[in-house]
Order: structure tokens, then C-alpha cells, then sequence
């Protein structure tokens, strides 16, 4: 998570962390800690760097919508373009 923490609010950082101990807690996230409202379901995206190798995470938004998922690349809002 080292490359992916350098570049995440703290409270995103949390989110991952919570996700890593307990899966079942953290499916359903409070947003109002990042700013937004209500709880929402999520889950942990883990991929590999197709250059660095590195290890990513980034908790992400979801929602099911008829038989399909739809997956929100958010980064909580930071400035930079989600990985």
C-alpha cells in the first residue's frame, strides 16, 4: 500500500486499512467522512502497476444497476485524475 498511501487523503488511507481487517465494515462507508452524505456500498480495488509493479489499492463506489455493476473511480475528490 506504500505507493498508493503517498498519494491518498488520510481518510481514504483509514478506509483501506479498515478494509484489510474487516471486509464486512467497511463494504458499507460512511461518505460523510470524505465530505459526501450517507452510506454507500464500496469495494477494495487491488491492481498492479502494468510498469512499476507496484501494488495499488483504492477503495471505490459501486452500485448495481439491472444485471450489470457500475464502478465509480472517484479518488475522493483529489485534485489528480484516479489511477
Amino acid at each position: 500500500m506504500a505507493d498508493t498511501e503517498s498519494q491518498l487523503p488520510a481518510w481514504m488511507i483509514d478506509h483501506i486499512k479498515l478494509y484489510l481487517t474487516d471486509p464486512e465494515k467497511a463494504h458499507m462507508w460512511d461518505s460523510s467522512l470524505g465530505g459526501g452524505s450517507g452510506m454507500l456500498p464500496t469495494l477494495l480495488l487491488i491492481t498492479t502497476g502494468r510498469k512499476s509493479g507496484a501494488e495499488r489499492m483504492l477503495p471505490l463506489i459501486y452500485k448495481k444497476v439491472g444485471d450489470s455493476f457500475v464502478v465509480i473511480a472517484y479518488k475522493g475528490g483529489h485534485a489528480m485524475h484516479p489511477s
